[in-house]
């Protein structure tokens, strides 16, 4: 087995070895599982004369090294926090991220001695509160009411919660100082977009550069929901994905491939930035300059390392991530996707090799792959998926480029000539209005909502036809190429 393969192996194995630990599986199910698998391999292997079983017989001792990590990171995590739950007590700490505004206001409070750990705290909308101010608050620190919400909560690093303490600011300035610088930026932008747009359309911008929704009515987030289009304005690698391969199709047609690309690293660096370069969006957006890299090398073998290392390193930082955080697991399979199956889309659906107009063909590919590859997880967490999603996503997506592109400018210009910024403000309110129009008109149009039943063994059994298919379609196309090699030959 070749070195690329057995990194592959090894990462992926190491990945099942968290996600099985982190679903409840206990250790001792998943090392007679781990075995009962290795026995296998190594019987076919037998048969077979075949080395690349016997090489995955021996990796798969690394599903075992996967769940005792992640057993281990609990225990830690569980020991390194301090705390007095159920009880009304005074408690102190620093506000370590930026605040959620909207109906309440969402604090994540890193906490002081004598207690330690990090808490979520609900407050009401007023008085404002800003990342690195100290506060001190009475009330009741209550641990989250089940297993799964408990991990949820955990994979940020959160451990109790707290609902409407007595509170009180007792100190500013706190804190990581290139934090705040990045936060009173992001806090600055969205004041620029609030004045060079009307209320719906700034909210929509502060969503796709920044992926704030705070300001988003209960509307447009059903309207969005019900047209397939969250992702616009999501902290994703999904998003980050479909907009960063639309980024480098649309610069593609004006710069070179290798400028282009840089561009785009740029553009997405600039979204990391200005959203705070909290964890989720660092995660996400590795995620998409994946995704950008190995179009670059434009290698298989590379891009699916590339992927599987990257998550695995991820994994190493926090495992729980890979059960538990949603835009991981969005970010991972629409990159899959992205990679594998939009291609074969675009063969199957006879679409030809150029662009066309506006990079529809392009665009209503990797539609169709993100789509088929996150399909499972959308419906396992949301319980419905869009059935115009393909067809809204077709026409909107060719127009978050240069929102984006626009968007960024606008905010950049608004700290030294807000005047000039109106400028962009008329530029992008057509096409925001656009995009809203598309949203409004198929988001009128029910989702279709789907009860997930059948267990993982169902969405096993999806991936497994879904990849497998993908698989199947690049062996025979290679095939198919060697034999015309191998035809030509002997002409």
């Amino acid at each position: 087995m070749r070195l690329h393969d057995i990194a592959f192996y090894a990462a992926s194995f190491f990945l099942v070895g968290i996600f099985l630990k982190s679903s409840g599986a206990s250790f001792i199910f998943i090392a007679l599982l781990t075995f009962f698998v290795a026995v296998l391999f190594l019987f076919v292997g037998s048969f077979l004369s075949g080395g690349r079983f016997m090489w995955l017989a021996g990796l798969l001792m690394v599903v075992l090294i996967g769940s005792l990590y992640a057993v281990f990171f609990a225990a830690w995590q569980r020991y390194e926090t301090r705390i007095v739950f159920e009880k009304p007590v005074e408690f102190s700490g620093v506000v370590i991220r930026y605040p959620e505004h909207g109906k309440s206001q969402a604090l994540v409070v890193e906490l002081d001695r004598p207690h330690s750990g990090i808490v979520l705290v609900r407050l009401q909308p007023y008085p404002e509160f800003s990342y690195g101010d100290r506060v001190a608050m009475v009330g009741v620190i209550k641990k989250p009411e089940s297993e799964r919400h408990s991990a949820f909560l955990a994979k940020d690093g959160i451990v109790g919660l707290s609902s409407f303490p007595r509170v009180e600011r007792i100190e500013a300035g706190r804190g990581n100082p290139s934090w705040r610088f990045l936060f009173a930026v992001k806090t600055n932008v969205i004041g620029t977009f609030q004045k060079i747009l009307p209320s719906e359309e700034a909210a929509f911008l502060s969503g796709v550069t920044l992926g704030e929704r705070a300001e988003f009515s209960e509307e447009l987030e059903e309207r969005m929901k019900n047209s397939g289009t969250t992702h616009l304005v999501a902290l994703s690698g999904y998003n980050i994905s479909i907009i960063g391969w639309a980024i480098r199709k649309s610069l593609g047609n004006v710069f070179s491939r290798r400028l282009s690309f840089i561009a785009t690293l740029f553009l997405i660096l600039g979204f990391v930035l200005m959203t705070g370069a909290e964890a989720s969006v660092v995660r996400a957006a590795l995620m998409g300059a994946i995704l950008l890299l190995a179009g670059e090398i434009g290698r298989p073998y590379s891009a699916r390392n590339a992927i599987v290392l990257t998550a695995c390193a991820m994994a190493l930082a926090n495992p729980l991530i890979v059960r538990f955080d949603v835009g991981f697991e969005l970010s991972f399979f629409a990159l899959i996707g992205l990679i594998y199956v939009a291609p074969v889309m675009k063969k199957i659906l006879r679409l030809g090799e150029k662009p066309g107009f506006l990079s529809w063909r392009d665009n209503l590919a990797i539609t169709i792959g993100a789509q088929l590859a996150v399909l499972p997880i959308l419906i396992f967490y949301f319980n419905a998926t869009s059935v115009v999603s393909i067809v809204s996503n077709l026409l909107v997506l060719e127009v978050i480029p240069p929102i984006m592109g626009i968007g960024f400018l606008a905010g950049a210009i608004g700290f030294f000539a807000l005047p000039v910024s109106f400028i962009a403000g008329w530029l992008l309110y057509p096409l925001i209005a656009f995009v809203l129009g598309v949203i409004k008109l198929f988001g009128s149009l029910p989702s279709l909502v789907v009860e997930p039943g059948g267990g993982i063994a169902v969405f096993v059994f999806y991936y497994a036809v879904l990849f497998g298919g993908a698989a199947w379609f690049y062996k025979r196309a290679k095939e198919k190429n060697f034999n015309a090699a191998l035809a030509a030959a002997h002409e």
